[in-house]
């Protein structure tokens, strides 16, 4: 699974115009943050193996590299998506408060 989720992440770098390659969370975290990446993609990268599991980091980055934003990925499913939708924005929003927080700290 991690293969999959780094291979997203340097379809995103490439993206944005780089071709950085991190190998881990820490790395993939760094090398956002250090070229500025809008902050829904830093989230993402963020929460990975941290309050996201592993098949909800591969979703968003997908729909990021398809050019979906967060909201839209989030809200924009129907059915029995829409309570699995509401909780992984929720811990998403969570996470990047508390990446925040840190940072001011």
């Amino acid at each position: 699974m991690n293969d999959l989720i780094v291979a997203e992440i340097h379809q995103a770098l490439r993206k944005l115009g780089r071709f950085a390659e991190p190998r881990t969370p820490e790395e993939a975290r760094r090398t956002l943050r250090d070229l500025g990446a809008h902050v829904d993609l830093r989230g993402i990268v963020d929460s990975w193996q941290d309050t996201l599991d592993d098949n909800q980091v591969l979703e968003l980055l997908r729909a990021w590299n398809a050019g979906l934003g967060l909201f839209q990925t989030t809200y924009a499913s129907n059915g029995a998506g829409v309570t699995t939708s509401y909780r992984l924005i929720a811990r998403f929003m969570l996470a990047n408060r508390r990446d925040r927080v840190h940072q001011v700290m």
